[in-house]
């Protein structure tokens, strides 16, 4: 599995760096990221990121969320 060190941010949340792809399926990918905050604060968590050509898709993004 390839490393990324994308920077993910959602609207109104911090930003989520992206470390390792951990999977892959039909409808997107699942990375495990990290948010960091103040005081060195660490939380590492599963991002599931839609693939880019489903993404495109209105329909599809209202049942992804």
């Amino acid at each position: 599995m390839a490393h990324v060190r994308d920077i993910l941010t959602a609207p109104g949340s911090r930003p989520y760096e992206l470390l390792l792809e951990i999977g892959s399926g039909g409808m997107a990918k699942v990375f495990l990221g990290r948010a960091e905050g103040a005081g060195g604060f660490q939380r590492y968590v599963a991002i599931k990121v839609c693939h880019e050509h489903l993404a495109r898709d209105q329909a599809f993004r209202g049942m992804f969320l």
